[in-house]
């Protein structure tokens, strides 16, 4: 090993160890981890930024007084020719690195849209020049370049979705002892001001060694699954690997234009709704389905070999004998003592409900059958149908994936197979780009539809409706237990945890419900904060304030507010533009500032009123058509939703609950 300057005309703080002549090595023969660390509060001080491969062999761009944009840049520009290099909640660092950017740069760079030129099929992003580089920021991907040389920074955290010492432990990466000795300075961070400075960066090094190593897994695990990975966005390039192999993009079809506003106006996503708020004695029965998305995918008919046809107040026979049928539904009686609706209605504002009757809107067959449990009033008038006698099933072996999965277990190839089942929906969702290779909105508004038609058969199943509690997407809790069905053949029946099947979880003592997501255990103790969940939040920081949150909704307070934390402030976050005045940062970019969240127990907008025993009474009846779903469109929840995502993806440690929170 030996020691040697790195561009010394830009730095004097920057050095390299590399083994002396290295292999020609192929483009993914040197994976390299990139990290860096800063000390302080207030300022917070932007100190090392390290890199290292596999081998140990590092790169360090270090400056006690704050490292520069260009030793950021030139450090990461230095790195070997043909190799792979990550990141990790790698935003945390780009706020800092890029600090020396104008704001109008900083801007154009993370809102990539006013970037974008369209050539063709393809749309591509012009990059951001300044100093002589060119910047690029795509999709958590950041490449920069320098006359002839390019380094690319992959932020693989998406694969994951976990802190770093989490995800290094479920894949084996490290000893206990090193995984142990990462996690212990990781809890120092917030004093590393007074930590000394060989030891962070022996930290630093040592996490990026770990990360080239827990890139290796990823990469290998897809290989051995057959599905190897070209690029690394996360989880959806999984999918798009997955997608390619299965021939789905060729089985989409044609779409009559005439269907395309019904099909927008059926989209939606999944369905979270409580028709209770506050505690709940035990035992809670609360069921899952397994792998509820790729199991509805699995019955989906290919699109490309059938025809689609309009039909005026169709019988139940014509709907029922359809390959696939989209109905317009309308409904104008209800139960005044009902508790749940049966099918959503989308407003001008992006806001869903799910009303127990109304003027209309549409959805897929088996929603609308469901439904009809709930609302035997519910007519369909219009129906399109869709007949095909192919036996091509693009997605049938999506369940033999779900067998190979079940085989290996939470192993390394065992989470790559997971993750690109689990990432289907969203390559189908897609909406950036133009003309998504694998985008159907048929196909992904049947999955969400068919998931949604699963909790309505399980409400069915209830003596008492109310006595469902709350509904999240693929789960359902209630007070009593259910006999749930076994789910229709998929070639997985004989397994213990079926494909679509339902898997029960007990609270004995009960629970307190909050909001829909956010609910935790009667009297949570440590070891119950994997049963804490905060949708928007962290649940460390929920189960921290749990008595709070009780004594305040017992005090009849209209919300609680969460405080005690702190949060880095992230670039996008501190990046703002007026309608008439150009991009500006705030004064705490890439700083650490108090933090709260506000936690509101009313029940809108899912439901309409408080009533008797704490019931969240829906809502009756909307004198409106449910709108198209348009992707610009975002409710003002899920506005909050999506600025929550953005601040905990900013953390260093990829959410609030590892960010620094005060005694």
């Amino acid at each position: 090993m030996h020691r040697h300057r790195v561009r010394p005309n830009r730095s004097e703080y920057f050095s390299s160890r590399e083994s002396i002549r290295p292999p020609r090595r192929k483009a993914i023969d040197r994976i390299i981890g990139i990290d860096g660390e800063g000390i302080g509060r207030s300022p917070h001080i932007y100190t090392l930024l390290a890199a290292a491969d596999e081998d140990a062999n590092e790169w360090v761009a270090r400056n006690p007084s704050g490292l520069s944009t260009v030793q950021c840049l030139d450090l990461i520009l230095s790195l070997p020719n043909r190799s792979l290099v990550f990141g990790y909640a790698f935003q945390y660092d780009l706020t800092k690195i890029l600090a020396d950017l104008p704001d109008d740069s900083l801007y154009l760079l993370y809102h990539e849209k006013f970037r974008a030129n369209v050539k063709g099929n393809r749309v591509l992003y012009a990059p951001v020049l300044w100093e002589g580089y060119r910047i690029n920021y795509i999709n958590r991907r950041f490449t920069v370049s320098r006359g002839p040389k390019t380094v690319t920074v992959w932020d693989i955290f998406r694969f994951f979705n976990t802190k770093f010492t989490t995800a290094l432990a479920d894949w084996k990466v490290g000893t206990d002892e090193s995984r142990l000795e990462i996690g212990g300075m990781k809890d120092r961070r917030s004093v590393f001001d007074t930590v000394n400075q060989g030891a962070i960066e022996r930290y630093c090094v040592a996490e990026c060694v770990h990360l080239a190593h827990l890139g290796r897994s990823l990469l290998s695990a897809h290989s051995d699954a057959g599905i190897p990975l070209s690029s690394y966005y996360g989880a959806g390039s999984t999918a798009s690997v997955m997608l390619r192999n299965l021939g789905v993009a060729d089985k989409r079809g044609e779409i009559p234009g005439a269907m395309l506003r019904p099909i927008a106006c059926a989209f939606f996503g999944g369905r979270f709704e409580n028709s209770i708020i506050g505690s709940v004695p035990g035992p809670v029965y609360s069921y899952d389905i397994s792998s509820a998305y790729p199991y509805h995918a699995t019955g989906l008919p290919c699109l490309e070999h059938g025809k689609w046809t309009k039909a005026r107040r169709p019988s139940s026979l014509d709907v029922d004998r359809a390959s696939l049928a989209l109905c317009h539904w309308s409904a104008s009686s209800f139960d005044v003592n009902g508790s749940w609706g049966s099918y959503p209605v989308r407003s001008v504002d992006g806001t869903i409900v799910f009303p127990l009757s109304g003027r209309g809107g549409w959805t897929w067959r088996e929603e609308f059958i469901s439904g009809q449990q709930l609302a035997p009033s519910v007519v369909c008038d219009v129906a399109w149908l869709y007949h095909t006698d192919c036996g091509c099933n693009p997605f049938a072996s999506l369940a033999t994936v779900y067998r190979e999965r079940i085989r290996i277990g939470k192993e390394g190839k065992g989470i790559a197979l997971k993750l690109g089942m689990n990432s289907v929906y969203g390559k189908l969702a897609q909406s950036q780009g133009i003309n998504p290779p694998f985008q159907s909105w048929v196909w992904a508004g049947n999955i969400t539809s068919g998931c949604r038609s699963q909790l309505l058969d399980a409400i069915a199943l209830s003596n008492d409706p109310w006595d469902v509690l709350m509904l999240a997407t693929d789960s359902i809790t209630c007070r009593n237990p259910l006999k749930m069905p076994r789910p229709r053949k998929t070639g997985t029946d004989d397994l213990l945890k079926p494909l679509g099947g339902w898997e029960e979880k007990i609270y004995r003592r009960g629970i307190f419900a909050v909001r829909p997501g956010i609910y935790f255990p009667l009297q949570p103790t440590e070891e119950e904060i994997s049963e804490v969940r905060a949708r928007g939040f962290g649940r460390k920081t929920l189960y921290d304030q749990w008595r709070q949150v009780v004594d305040a909704f017992n005090a009849r307070k209209p919300s609680i507010q969460i405080t005690g934390m702190t949060r880095f402030v992230g670039a996008k976050s501190a990046l703002t533009r007026g309608s008439k005045s150009p991009p500006k940062r705030n004064s705490a970019y890439g700083e650490w500032v108090s933090h709260f969240i506000d936690v509101s127990f009313a029940p809108q907008p899912k439901r309409q009123s408080v009533g008797p025993n704490n019931r969240l009474e829906p809502w009756k009846y909307l004198d409106w058509e449910s709108v198209p779903y348009d992707p610009a469109m975002q409710s003002p929840e899920s506005i909050l939703l999506s600025a929550a995502q953005q601040i905990a993806e900013e953390q260093p440690n990829v959410d609030l609950d590892e960010a620094e929170t005060s005694t």
